[in-house]
């Protein structure tokens, strides 16, 4: 069966609504389609955005638990951080944010108090085979609520200089 897609974007966005959001520009470049393949595509990409990926808040060393075999990994050993200098004072006292997919950290970032609401957020990593899909900006974005909702009036953050660009997308200079 073909179907105008102009009388199915009601149907088409009342489904996307249901689900919490998706990619209505998917389908505005084609006038018709075949209504079940279309169908057929909306249940699949509602099944792949069914994933394992779990985000968490851990404060302490059970948060620099998880996080230090993928930080290692990063700093030690793709950017020859020194392995010494890599964990710090601060790991006790320390809010880490943790992505996990299918129980293995493939994001991380730390935030700590300095002072009455001065905040440092820093030791971001993204798994190697997991950059580019927006995992560093989602650990940031979420350090930097973290801080606000801790009371921060000012935050700070510790990066590579290869990083500013970043970081620049987040207010910092």
């Amino acid at each position: 069966e073909s179907v105008d897609l102009r009388s199915f974007a009601k149907e088409f966005n009342s489904a996307l609504k249901g689900r919490g959001g998706g990619r209505p520009e998917m389908i505005q470049g084609s006038l018709t389609a075949d209504k079940q393949s279309i169908m057929d595509f909306l249940k699949a990409e509602e099944q792949w955005g069914e994933t394992d990926t779990t985000k968490k808040w851990l404060y302490g060393l059970e948060g620099f638990a998880l996080s230090k075999p993928l930080r290692e990994e990063v700093f030690v050993g793709e950017q020859l951080f020194p392995a010494h200098l890599e964990a710090d004072d601060y790991e006790d006292k320390a809010w880490h944010y943790i992505v996990e997919e299918k129980g293995e950290t493939v994001a991380t970032g730390r935030l700590i108090k300095l002072d009455e609401g001065v905040y440092k957020l820093g030791r971001i990593a993204v798994k190697k085979n997991m950059r580019g899909l927006k995992l560093g900006a989602d650990v940031t974005s979420s350090l930097i609520d973290k801080a606000k909702d801790l009371g921060a009036n000012i935050i700070k953050i510790s990066g590579q200089t290869h990083a500013v660009p970043f970081y620049e997308k987040f207010g910092f200079a």
